[in-house]
């Protein structure tokens, strides 16, 4: 079975190369020997947005959000997700964006570098934000920093 860097590290290389079923592939192969885990769920839901499946994204993002490490990056993929989608929920965006900013705020290393992950992968006119979020997650690591430092 793969370690969770060595799925983080072909989910980034195939997010970057646009492959959102590979994305998925890879994620749900290892969440058979890892079931429920909510980074890989997250991940495979991301797949789902990089084919265009807006609305099947959304849902299951939807139904992480309560997890505190990628609460905030469920947010703000939903956030991307509605507004690639061909008609945009102003509602849900606003509803979504406040929670961001209330999130954000009280947000974890963890969380900060999840997020901070989407937003460098996403791309798109709020990929600005992936610096930021890491440098945040920078001055909260224990130890070296290290996966904060590869987003900067």
């Amino acid at each position: 079975a793969m370690s969770g860097d060595d799925v983080q590290a072909l989910v980034n290389y195939y997010a970057r190369a646009g492959y959102g079923r590979h994305v998925q592939t890879v994620c749900g192969e290892a969440l058979r020997s890892r079931p429920g885990d909510p980074t890989l769920s997250f991940w495979r839901a991301f797949g789902l947005i990089l084919e265009g499946s807006y609305s099947e994204a959304i849902a299951q993002l939807e139904s992480l959000m309560e997890r505190r490490e990628i609460s905030l990056a469920c947010v703000a993929a939903s956030i991307h997700a509605h507004k690639m989608a061909r008609i945009v929920d102003e509602e849900s965006v606003d509803a979504l964006e406040d929670r961001m900013h209330r999130e954000e705020g009280d947000a974890n290393e963890r969380a900060l570098l999840a997020c901070a992950n989407f937003y460098a992968l996403a791309g798109g006119p709020d990929s600005w934000r992936a610096r930021g979020m890491a440098e945040r997650a920078l001055r909260m690591a224990r130890g070296d920093g290290f996966d904060a430092k590869t987003l900067l």
